[in-house]
């Protein structure tokens, strides 16, 4: 009777957590999710709870999420923390992220430094940022430029219309008038709007309506946008265009994405390019990802590094995710340390897992404790484990 081993690598797709309360969303966080880190940092935040938003705005931060990024340096700012709130601004500013350099140009302002405000609000003046235009412009008529000054005076109303319209697409896109949001992220998207391109493309894709998501996906990406990148890799993967994936892929987590990390490690092992896995794999793992943790102890269990296997399947299973505890058993199991082979693939048996049940069943049955092992067998059996179900058969004519 063979122990099984769950050889499947996870293969992410997230764009968003949708949690139904506090504690569901603080335990995805907890798993190492950076979107469920933004998010509860963000509901902490708006209940008054500075210390737990900054723990968790800091985890998302910390793996390359953007949006954490800034909002910490948001949180820094509130708190006149302003070497904090300096550091996390530019992590977001340098990656293109016009609220930051806006921000990052007030900070600077703040403390005198005029130089470095004008030139932070130059970038976010340019990329459309219409806060930053008014600065600017005021910038310029104070020092007598007046044509500077004027043609952003100009920009800073022509780019507000374009604020307009995306706030009022994202806004028709929560109450579902879906047809609305997209006319109004069309004319933003159309005049350069990042986050309108991005919004429209994740639009397009849950339309099926893929030629017309690429399209606008590939306008943010190519403006830097990672979760653009990311979700055009995904595209491009399902459409088994490999290269254009693994550059999409790339751009994003090159940029700190966590989950392009793991897709492009996942890409680079079915390309048996192991070494590139790994790497890919280990950047997302040691950022608490855990799906990443668990395909990088599938790796190294597969080279026989049985010791790293351990230790990144046991990163997994100690988050919660059963499969990585299965496996853990069976290689405590192969290891003869059967009290640990049950406490993992008990963790994983007592939520669901068949594999885990079968395995458990296994284990007893060898342990001679036959009335746990029917016990495990047949939850087994009863999903359908052809396997099991024959052990069962076996115990029950003794």
């Amino acid at each position: 009777m063979l122990k099984k081993i769950i050889m499947f690598f996870v293969f992410v797709l997230t764009f968003a957590v949708n949690a139904n309360d506090e504690n569901t969303l603080k335990l995805t966080a907890d798993s190492g999710d950076f979107n469920a880190q933004y998010d509860i940092g963000l509901l902490y935040w708006e209940q008054g709870k500075l210390n737990l938003a900054e723990q968790y705005y800091k985890l998302a931060a910390d793996s390359g999420f953007i949006y954490a990024q800034y909002n910490l340096g948001l949180l820094y700012r509130r708190q006149e923390k302003l070497d904090l709130a300096k550091q996390y601004y530019e992590l977001a500013a340098d990656r293109g992220y016009t609220n930051a350099q806006y921000e990052l140009g007030n900070l600077y302002d703040y403390q005198g430094k005029l130089d470095l405000a004008e030139l932070y609000f130059k970038l976010a003046a340019d990329n459309g940022h219409n806060n930053a235009q008014n600065k600017l412009s005021n910038i310029y008529k104070n020092r007598g430029n007046l044509d500077l000054s004027e043609k952003y005076h100009k920009l800073a109303s022509d780019s507000g219309e374009i604020v307009d319209q995306f706030s009022l697409g994202l806004l028709s896109s929560r109450q579902g008038k879906l047809d609305l949001a997209e006319h109004l992220f069309i004319l933003a998207a159309d005049n350069g709007h990042t986050m309108a391109q991005y919004n429209l493309g994740f639009l397009y894709r849950e339309q099926r309506k893929l030629d017309l998501a690429e399209q606008y996906y590939k306008l943010a990406a190519d403006s830097g946008h990672a979760g653009a990148q990311y979700n055009l890799g995904v595209l491009y993967r399902e459409q088994e265009k490999l290269e254009l994936a693994e550059h999409y892929y790339k751009l994003a987590a090159d940029s700190g994405h966590v989950n392009a990390q793991n897709n492009l490690g996942l890409l680079y092992r079915r390309q048996e390019k192991l070494e590139l896995a790994e790497h890919y794999y280990k950047l997302a793992a040691d950022s608490g990802y855990v799906d990443a943790q668990y395909n990088l102890g599938l790796l190294y269990r597969r080279q026989e590094k049985l010791d790293l296997a351990e230790q990144y399947y046991k990163l997994a299973a100690d988050s919660g995710n059963v499969n990585a505890q299965n496996n853990l058993g069976v290689l405590y199991y192969d290891q003869e340390k059967l009290d640990l082979a049950e406490q993992y693939y008990k963790l994983a048996a007592d939520n669901g897992h068949i594999m885990a049940q079968y395995n458990l069943g296994l284990l007893y049955g060898r342990q001679e404790k036959l009335e746990i092992a029917k016990q495990y067998y047949k939850l087994a059996a009863d999903k359908g484990h052809t396997e099991a179900k024959n052990n069962l058969e076996a115990l029950q004519r003794k």
